[in-house]
């Protein structure tokens, strides 16, 4: 046996413990069980909107359609995503680099003088040389170590384009929601200025009647109380306002006081989407795709880990020549050598029993982050369902609501000028009846933002089809 020979037997006798060949499924399948159905179901509809179509489109507003477009444009989370992205890229054409052979060549220049006696006299010459050399090394990827390390990189890539469709989605419902949100405080500024002027009506009765000596100075104050009340209520609504426009300049990538809403009531309620089977909500969320892509780099990294504990073999070639005169053309002493070199790492065997064990506990690490972002999807899903279906059950209770306090005030109005009752329930009916017709205005935004998170949490492979397609530059 060969002195070669049995210093591999000796690394394989060092490495035992550790698979040569450790296989890497493509599609890991989540560690956690999957449902076969989801407990609630969307409503059903006769035309659902196509998510893969930009499920905002199902809003039938040009204003949001540009106001999304704009940020898939020139928001500055997506510009960042796209820089990790190119960074990955760079980081795989690093890994896949490694295949191609490394090639040195190296050149020097030398001047010199020489001195010839022909008998006549000494002469001097002067003498130029180059010295080039060229040396080419590549390593046979014996047990998977380079193929996995690239393996590795490609899935990275792959995570990467998979977060910024995450972020396509994140952005596209946080403007969504925003505009709603903008939407809902200039409803409730319109409304809250009718129900001032609603206020100051009756303040002008009650006063006209306490000049009569019909009503009594306490109806007078109450109503002015009521009035004031409402007043109150406008400049917190304005802030929130003009806060909410700053919040969507931001994700536009604009300055704050550069966007307005020019829509002042809200839209009507889209047809739900098919939130369609659990298994295919793992094919349409981004995230779960990239958290799948992490495992997968992982486990190639624990092949690395392994096929590094094995040795290595180069192959190298180098040839040149000792001397290129540059006076006379002529090339002196030319070499070449071809060499084969065998690395075994025996004595680095501890450090990389622990690297192996590194992956291995970052592998662990991955896959139960793949396992949570795959329950948290389901629970994302089976939230947005349950709680839409509750809140349609509370804008049917809060506009039963709505219609009492109105019937009540036309009543409470009608016995308070008769005579047949004092001002209080007048004035109860009418606070009821205003504090429902707020709580109105935003159920039904809260509604409408609840529809946005079913269909952020459902995902879409819209958002893959633009992370793999080039941006759009900003105009």
């Amino acid at each position: 046996m060969s002195r070669h020979s049995k210093i591999v037997l000796a690394a394989a006798a060092a490495t035992s413990g550790c698979g040569i060949i450790h296989s890497v499924p493509s599609e890991p399948p989540p560690p956690v069980s999957v449902p076969e159905r989801f407990s609630a179901s969307s409503e059903p509809a006769a035309e659902r909107p196509r998510l893969d179509e930009g499920w905002w489109r199902s809003f039938a507003d040009p204003e949001l359609d540009r106001l999304v477009e704009t940020a898939f444009e020139k928001n500055l989370d997506l510009d960042a995503a796209y820089a990790r992205l190119a960074a990955a890229a760079a980081s795989a054409g690093v890994a896949v680099s490694a295949f191609i052979p490394t090639v040195d060549v190296q050149a020097r220049v030398s001047n010199g003088q020489q001195v010839i006696n022909f008998g006549t006299g000494p002469q001097s010459f002067e003498q130029s040389a180059l010295t080039p050399q060229a040396t080419l090394s590549y390593e046979l990827d014996l047990w998977g170590r380079i193929n996995g390390t690239r393996n590795a990189a490609n899935s990275d890539l792959r995570a990467s384009r998979d977060d910024l469709a995450t972020m396509y989605v994140t952005v596209s419902s946080n403007v969504v929601d925003t505009w709603l949100q903008v939407i809902e405080q200039r409803a409730t500024l319109a409304l809250l200025e009718d129900q001032l002027e609603v206020n100051r009506t009756f303040l002008e009765l009650v006063e006209l009647r306490f000049r009569q000596g019909i009503s009594s100075a306490l109806d007078v104050f109450q109503q002015r109380q009521q009035a004031a009340s409402v007043e109150a209520s406008i400049p917190p609504v304005k802030a929130n306002l003009g806060v909410l426009e700053h919040q969507l300049a931001l994700l536009l990538g604009r300055v704050p006081g550069s966007v307005a809403v020019a829509r002042v009531d809200l839209p009507e309620l889209p047809a739900a989407p098919d939130v369609g089977l659990p298994a295919e909500l793992l094919l349409a969320r981004p995230d779960v795709r990239s958290a799948q892509a992490r495992v997968v780099a992982a486990d190639h990294r624990i092949a690395t880990a392994i096929a590094a504990r094995f040795p290595r073999l180069t192959l190298s070639a180098s040839g040149g020549s000792n001397g290129f005169n540059l006076t006379q053309g002529i090339l002196e002493n030319f070499f070449y050598n071809l060499a084969a070199n065998l690395v075994v790492p025996l004595t680095d065997q501890v450090r990389l029993h622990y690297e192996q064990k590194r992956v291995e506990a970052q592998m662990k690490e991955n896959l139960a982050n793949y396992g949570k972002t795959v329950l948290t999807a389901f629970r994302e899903v089976e939230d947005a369902l349950v709680r839409e279906a509750r809140q349609d059950e509370l804008l049917i209770e809060i506009q039963k609501q709505v219609e009492l306090a109105q019937a009540t005030l036309k009543e409470a109005r009608t016995r308070y000028r008769n005579g047949l009752s004092d001002y209080l329930p007048v004035l109860t009916a009418l606070q009821t009846l205003q504090n429902s017709e707020q709580r109105l205005v935003a159920a039904e935004r809260q509604r409408l933002s609840l529809r946005v998170q079913l269909c952020r949490a459902l995902g879409g492979r819209w958002a893959s089809n633009l992370a793999s397609a080039p941006r759009k530059e900003a105009s």
